[in-house]
């Protein structure tokens, strides 16, 4: 899709977004880790469906992630969260397995954003730009 003359890619990722762990050899087969890696999989079999460039085409990427996390009664965000950094790590990595970005060194930029999901829907939305340096 073309907006003031650069390309971007749009994709949502369903489902509730799981942060990326710490691992070492041993803590890889914890449920914690083992759900990060599931997700990075899910990422990365959504990065395919949508048919995103391998790799993209651009030197360097900017990255944006909007995680929306279902609130609480009260309309905030739930406590027990990951951080965000993490999650826009979960996402990256996964979009690295995929082949989309060829190693996570060609993000030059990248935000990510944690919302309540005021429609109630889980998801991470990711925008992956062209950086102009």
């Amino acid at each position: 899709m073309a907006r003031a003359g650069l390309t971007e890619y749009r994709v949502v990722i369903p489902g509730r977004p799981v942060p990326a762990q710490r691992m070492t050899q041993r803590s890889k087969w914890s449920p914690r880790s083992q759900r990060s890696l599931a997700y990075q999989r899910l990422v990365a079999q959504v990065a395919l469906a949508a048919r995103l460039p391998r790799p993209l085409p651009w030197e360097y990427v900017d990255v944006l992630v909007w995680v929306f996390l279902r609130p609480t009664k009260a309309g905030k965000l739930p406590g027990s969260r990951g951080d965000w950094d993490n999650y826009g790590k979960a996402v990256c990595d996964g979009l690295q397995y995929a082949g989309v970005l060829r190693n996570d060194r060609d993000v030059t930029d990248g935000a990510t954003k944690v919302r309540p999901a005021l429609d109630g829907e889980e998801r991470a939305e990711v925008i992956l730009r062209e950086a102009i340096l």
